[in-house]
């Protein structure tokens, strides 16, 4: 039987979502709980590779079992697992669903401050530099629709091609944050970061805002900027078509 679980984690201890040899990881703790409580080994299948320190606000993952699951199962895994990772709800779902093929889209955001501030340190990039808002929304812009963004990719990604479908891309600033949102139909490994250090030096006026094409046309991840810590990436949302699916409660 499939079913599919929604969950969020702080990625700062793990060497981020996938399972890995020498590294721990935030799949590999799923795996081995649920194995332990199912008495059966288990092996789930996530929406997406965070990569390490990385969070996730709205994560989905599914897994095939000998028998339907109950809503105790939940109450079970938030006690055996860290306090990392917080369990949400349960769906059984078709067996031929995927929680990484079958998501329409995914948004993440990423935190900026430009004050120093110690209680947020730990989730949020701390930039001195002066950034103009207007112009890295321009730049944003430049973002949007299908588009080959193999330059913001992390060299030897093993994907079938590099076209990703950006709709939407913006940051907002209230007084001393700034936070970017972007959502698309997939994510290169890295992109985000790589993206997020490439507009900041168009905020800064490094660049203008006409430069994000520019970098895109050479589809070579050296023409991007430098990539942005990874403490102040969350991913936000995951969105399906839930029609067929039957919560358990």
């Amino acid at each position: 039987m499939n079913h599919c679980f929604q969950i969020a984690y702080k990625g700062t201890a793990y060497s981020g979502w996938q399972r890995q040899k020498n590294a721990f990881t935030i799949q590999q703790e799923i795996e081995d709980a649920l194995s332990t409580i199912l008495q059966e080994k288990v092996t789930i299948l996530g929406c997406g590779r965070t990569d390490a320190g990385v969070h996730a606000l709205d994560y989905y993952f599914n897994c095939k079992v000998n028998h339907e699951l109950s809503f105790s199962i939940l109450h079970k895994l938030n006690h055996l697992c860290s306090s990392d990772i917080a369990f949400k709800n349960l769906w059984r779902v078709p067996d031929d669903f995927s929680a990484r093929f079958d998501a329409l889209e995914r948004s993440y955001i990423y935190h900026i401050n430009t004050k120093k501030n110690p209680l947020n340190q730990d989730f949020s990039l701390w930039y001195s530099l002066k950034l103009n808002v207007k112009e890295l929304n321009k730049a944003c812009e430049r973002l949007l629709g299908r588009q080959d963004f193999e330059c913001f990719s992390k060299a030897k990604t093993e994907v079938n091609n590099f076209f990703c479908n950006i709709t939407h891309a913006q940051f907002t600033q209230n007084d001393d944050e700034i936070v970017f949102t972007i959502t698309a139909n997939r994510f290169l490994r890295n992109m985000v970061r790589a993206i997020v250090g490439s507009l900041l030096d168009i905020g800064t006026g490094k660049n203008n805002a006409e430069h994000i094409k520019t970098i895109i046309a050479s589809k070579k991840r050296n023409m991007a900027g430098r990539s942005v810590a990874a403490k102040a990436l969350f991913l936000s949302e995951i969105k399906y078509d839930k029609t067929q699916w039957l919560k358990i409660k």
